[in-house]
């Protein structure tokens, strides 16, 4: 996902076959980035939603959200009981994650659906990981890599 003055050509030329979404309303917050991308998505049956400033999620814990959609319509995956990313979304949500605005992401709707969410503990502390910093990257990368 990027903003509305990014350069779409950029990306598809780094990362050729990947779908690049534009968000008009991305420097609203993250809510408003994530329901433009939902909407352009909505002939999906489910999506995985993380942050950019997690580039230490291991692949196996992006498989074990995804394959765990088939039976879940919302799926959390936590590290030491913290919830992480990436989180699942099955269609079902998709309309409420379209109404999101503002800087609070998808949170709260996690919050009001808490007694449906599917909770799976993962051995990944990169789902937590966050990196603002060139030096955080460092540090972290030399922790977890």
């Amino acid at each position: 996902m990027i903003g509305e003055d990014d350069d779409a050509g950029a990306f598809a030329a780094r990362f050729p076959g990947v779908r690049v979404l534009r968000s008009p309303r991305s420097r609203g917050g993250m809510g408003f980035t994530l329901a433009d991308a939902i909407a352009q998505l909505m002939d999906w049956d489910a999506c995985l939603v993380s942050l950019a400033d997690k580039p230490f999620i291991r692949p196996g814990s992006m498989r074990r959200v995804r394959e765990l959609l088939v039976a879940h319509e919302l799926v959390v995956p936590t590290h030491g009981g913290a919830w992480g990313h990436p989180v699942g979304f099955a269609r079902r949500h998709f309309f409420a994650l379209t109404r999101l605005e503002g800087d609070t992401g998808a949170r709260e709707l996690i919050v009001a659906e808490q007694s449906r969410v599917h909770f799976v503990e993962l051995d990944d502390p990169g789902i937590l990981a966050d990196v603002d910093t060139p030096g955080q990257l460092d540090y972290l990368a030399g922790l977890l890599l």
